[in-house]
């Protein structure tokens, strides 16, 4: 282990921070020789098995287990997830290994999006069939008796796109930095992966763009703190338990793709997405006690119509006659130990709307977001049966706890 390594490790001990490892998967099939990348994967996992915080300066982090869980692989394909010939690499192998160890911490495995499949364009079932396939990941043989465990899911997600004739020569100088959102495929995306969750006590975590990147002539714009706010807690609002922010760090340019710039350059310095960046994480941390542990029961959508989106015509729940100015807004409802939160998250990520909604008599509904000029929420009940009028900023959300 590399003195780089274990300094990281040392900073993460001293900080709180959790660590999921990844790294031997790298070369899953070990170019061509499968035979010997099993060796290598159950070296690398015994490896950090034992306690490295015992060899960091600060003596209180010592005998701390730095390690929370494992990453199993990013974006896997479905031939790396099938042979199980003995001695060769593969991901359920992997699983059985470290289960098979003794070892009980999360597996967590990071999965194609829809909204990135390439296999989907001419297999409109492929991606149904890719996620039934690695939702069997979870089970395994344990002492020769098979074992079920709650698979935990992340997702690419990254549906903000942005003309740029920089990277583009037949591009239009009249729609020149004009944003696009696939807003069809990301609500569809968020809706699966919550039922899937849902259906096999599952939980999944949501990724969010932070990294500016090219791909031919596709550029995903530098992140700004509205795009990343309304990535975010569109995935909260449809019960994700995590937010994973790609990437903190600046990659290397490749044959395939371009990062102009990220959270912090290759050299550590901050890019200002970082600040953005902090400020979505702030206001996540302070309302985790509404998100933790949620489960969504219902979601829907006002203003512009999305393919294969529900939309609301009237009531929904205790709620009716919501309206918006501009593009509208994504509306849902997470329960939670008794409560019932109905959360609005923008539709639109550079400009302001100003929505209306009424509550239905005998509901009790208290508005958990800020909305005095002191940054703080309301401490009263809303009224029923008259409309209340807020401000959507870009990308922005309300938060609701009805009773």
């Amino acid at each position: 282990m590399s003195n780089e390594v274990k300094k990281s490790i040392c900073f993460a001990l001293k900080h709180d921070l959790n660590i999921l490892l990844a790294g031997y998967y790298l070369n899953l099939h070990d170019n061509g020789q499968p035979d010997l990348g099993l060796p290598k994967a159950k070296a690398y996992i015994d490896l950090y098995k034992g306690k490295v915080g015992n060899e960091c300066e600060d003596e209180s982090v010592r005998g701390k287990d730095y390690v929370a869980g494992w990453q199993l692989k990013d974006e896997p394909s479905l031939d790396q997830l099938n042979d199980r010939t003995s001695g060769k690499l593969n991901l359920r192998n992997i699983v059985d290994y470290i289960r098979n160890a003794g070892d009980t911490r999360p597996i967590q495995i990071n999965l194609l999006g829809d909204l990135d499949n390439p296999a989907d364009k001419n297999d409109k079932t492929y991606y149904d069939k890719y996620l039934d396939a690695f939702n069997t990941l979870g089970i395994f043989k344990r002492n020769n008796q098979e074992t079920r465990e709650l698979p935990l899911w992340s997702y690419d997600l990254y549906p903000i796109t942005q003309k740029s004739c920089l990277i583009n020569e037949t591009c239009n100088l009249e729609t020149n930095c004009e944003l696009s959102i696939n807003y069809s495929q990301f609500y569809k995306d968020l809706a699966n992966f919550s039922k899937r969750a849902k259906d096999c006590g599952g939980v999944f975590w949501a990724h969010v763009q932070s990294m500016e990147y090219i791909n031919g002539t596709t550029l995903h714009p530098a992140a700004l703190e509205s795009y990343m706010r309304f990535e975010a807690f569109s995935a909260l609002a449809h019960g994700a338990q995590g937010i994973i922010y790609w990437a903190y760090m600046q990659h290397e340019n490749n044959d395939k793709e371009t990062y102009p710039s990220a959270l912090i350059d290759r050299h550590r310095n901050k890019f200002p997405a970082w600040y953005f960046a902090r400020r979505v994480n702030a206001e996540i941390q302070k309302y985790r006690n509404i998100f933790v542990g949620s489960k969504l029961v219902v979601a829907a959508h006002v203003g512009e119509i999305y393919e294969g989106c529900r939309v609301i015509t009237a009531t929904f729940g205790p709620l009716y006659n919501l309206k918006a100015s501009g593009k509208g807004f994504l509306v849902s409802q997470i329960q939670k130990t008794g409560h019932t939160y109905v959360i609005f998250v923008s539709h639109d990520v550079e400009n302001y709307q100003t929505i209306s909604v009424s509550f239905t008599a005998g509901v009790k509904v208290m508005e958990m977001t800020p909305t005095t000029s002191h940054g703080k929420p309301l401490t009263e009940y809303l009224a029923t049966n008259v409309p209340h009028t807020r401000t959507l900023i870009p990308g922005g959300y309300i938060i609701l706890d009805c009773k």
